[in-house]
């Protein structure tokens, strides 16, 4: 009777392997039929965005990461001054005057805008210069501000002041600087770098602009938005006349400094171009 068990316990184990190996040999013919694309992999440099609706227009606010993709602002509907209502704007003295002027809805007294007293912010040395915080008037380090304020969005302006002092090297590092120093003290802003306006053709000022010179500093701001993983916004074209100068109709009688027309014509870009924050 043993005998008979054993050899029926055997015959069971025999065909358990034989099964096994039937497996295995079909594993490797499906292997070798279906051979893996690499299609299911993501790349770890590849941009995190969260798609949202905005109307008829999908908007990406996205994250970018340091050297991916440039993150541009796609022409948008009208958001309303209820979009502006929400930025906050880090001006030189090319764009100051959406303060002077009060274009915002909190006129002249708006706590929407960081300057310095004088209005001009040289880019050369942005990083030693304090802002006048708004809500109460003391000087501080535009780092500071950003870590008290939190803005949910904060939109440079600057770059104008003081361009014909630096090269692209040192133009790119104060930059690049600025943009970190603002993350290091709040990380959830989402920071928007405006493009430099222009000059008229035949400006003739003491700090010598040129429109190729401005024309060079934006394309340096847009590596910097690129290598940072932060929004580049084309606003200075908004202005222009086409021909790398500035319409006359939007511009002071300085031949530089956009007038009350220009501002509010960067705002309106800034409208049609807007992130959707909810």
């Amino acid at each position: 009777m043993s005998s008979k068990w054993t050899i029926i316990k055997n015959l069971g184990w025999a065909v358990s392997i034989l099964v096994c190996l039937l497996a295995v040999a079909v594993g490797f013919v499906v292997a070798s039929v279906n051979r893996y694309s690499g299609d299911g992999i993501v790349s770890s440099t590849e941009l995190k965005s969260e798609t949202v609706k905005n109307d008829d227009t999908v908007v990406q606010l996205t994250a970018g990461e340091a050297g991916g993709a440039l993150l541009t602002l796609p022409e948008t509907k009208d958001a309303g001054m209820e979009y502006i209502d929400k930025l906050t704007f880090l001006c030189d003295s090319s764009f100051v005057g959406v303060r002077d002027y009060g274009l915002l809805t909190g006129g002249t007294d708006t706590y929407q805008v960081w300057a310095t007293d004088t209005g001009s912010l040289p880019i050369g040395s942005i990083m030693e210069k304090n802002i006048i915080y708004p809500s109460d008037g003391s000087e501080i380090a535009i780092s500071d501000a950003a870590m008290i304020a939190k803005p949910p969005v904060l939109v440079i302006c600057v770059g104008q002041d003081g361009l014909n002092n630096v090269d692209e090297a040192s133009f790119k590092n104060s930059y690049t600087s600025l943009i970190q120093s603002i993350r290091n003290a709040s990380p959830d802003t989402v920071i928007i770098c405006c493009s430099i306006t222009s000059v008229i053709n035949n400006y003739t000022g003491a700090d010598k602009l040129t429109t190729i010179m401005i024309s060079d500093a934006n394309d340096w701001i847009r590596d910097v938005c690129q290598n940072n993983g932060v929004y580049f916004a084309e606003s200075g074209k908004s202005v222009g006349d086409g021909t790398g100068s500035v319409s006359t109709s939007y511009l002071s009688t300085n031949g530089k400094t956009l007038n009350s027309s220009g501002i509010s014509q960067v705002l309106q870009y800034l409208r049609e171009h807007a992130l959707n924050l909810g």
